[in-house]
Order: structure tokens, then C-alpha cells, then sequence
């Protein structure tokens, strides 16, 4: 069986340029800096991925503008999106309801790509980051999580 990190692997490739020159990431400059996909419940580390568990729908975002890969379904992850933003970095949305954007597509930072919907085969976003080919922490990428936003979502019903 294959892991997630070699099918993904696979399917990234080279990332240098498949992104517009103006979107294009400073790998560096781009560490703690990236946004959440889903702002208004705090993730959870699994493995390499980030899961945003959700109990209403909500909009999945681009951590930074760039190109649409690919949207296609993944066994374990469900209807997935892989965007490229340039320099070698690319960005994996797993657990989508429902995709806003197609292949090819340029997209910009904060834009809604896609839908996580409770109700629907996944109840949370995977969302991972791979940096020249190679799986990363994304915790590591992404800024720190809003400490209200967190606390507000955990006293406005979490069960």
C-alpha cells in the first residue's frame, strides 16, 4: 500500500513553475507566515497534515496565491486540491465537499477554492505543505492560530 506522503510525492512533481512570477513564495520568508485555511476552528496535528474539524460548512481559503495543480479524489482523503505557489511549494486540500476552482486556475491568497461540510464524507479539512518535493510540518508554516478565534469557537459549541 502506498503512503500518503509517497502519493502526493507523486503527484507535486516540480513546483518552480507552475505559479505567475507575481505569486511566486520565498520558501524562507514564507515559514509561520501563511494563513489558516479554515479560520474559525483551531487545527490538530495528524502526521503531516493539519486537520480543521467543522461542525457547520465552512469555506476553505488559499494559504497564498498560485496555480491550481490538480482536483482529483484520493483514497483516505476524499475530493483533494493541490495548489502550487512557486519556488518548490505546494499546498494539499483534502476532505472537500465541493471544489470553486478548476486545474490551471490562478488563485489569490485568501480566495475561497473550496467547501468542508460536516455533513458530508469527511467533517474535516487535511491540509498539507510540501517544500521542494519534500513533506513539511505545517504547523510550522502557518502563523499562529488566532488565541479569540479559538477560544471562541471552543465556548460556542464544541462537543
Amino acid at each position: 500500500m502506498t503512503s500518503a506522503v509517497a502519493l502526493f510525492s507523486s503527484l507535486f512533481g516540480s513546483a518552480s513553475a507552475d505559479a505567475p512570477a507575481e505569486c511566486a513564495f520565498r520558501l524562507e520568508e514564507s515559514k509561520g507566515e501563511l494563513t489558516h485555511p479554515v479560520q474559525s476552528v483551531e487545527p490538530t496535528k495528524d502526521g503531516r497534515f493539519l486537520n480543521y474539524t467543522v461542525e457547520a460548512t465552512e469555506p476553505v481559503r488559499a494559504v497564498g496565491c498560485g496555480t491550481v495543480k490538480n482536483v482529483t479524489f484520493l483514497t483516505g482523503f476524499g475530493q483533494s486540491l493541490i495548489l502550487s505557489h512557486g519556488e518548490g511549494l505546494q499546498t494539499v486540500y483534502g476532505g472537500l465537499s465541493r471544489t470553486q476552482v478548476r486545474t490551471g486556475q490562478v488563485v489569490e491568497a485568501g480566495q475561497v477554492i473550496a467547501l468542508v461540510d460536516p455533513e458530508g464524507r469527511h467533517d474535516a479539512l487535511i491540509f498539507g505543505i510540501w517544500a521542494n518535493g519534500d513533506a513539511v510540518n505545517p504547523a510550522e508554516w502557518v502563523a499562529p492560530f488566532p488565541v479569540e478565534e479559538a477560544s471562541r469557537s471552543i465556548q460556542g459549541g464544541a462537543r
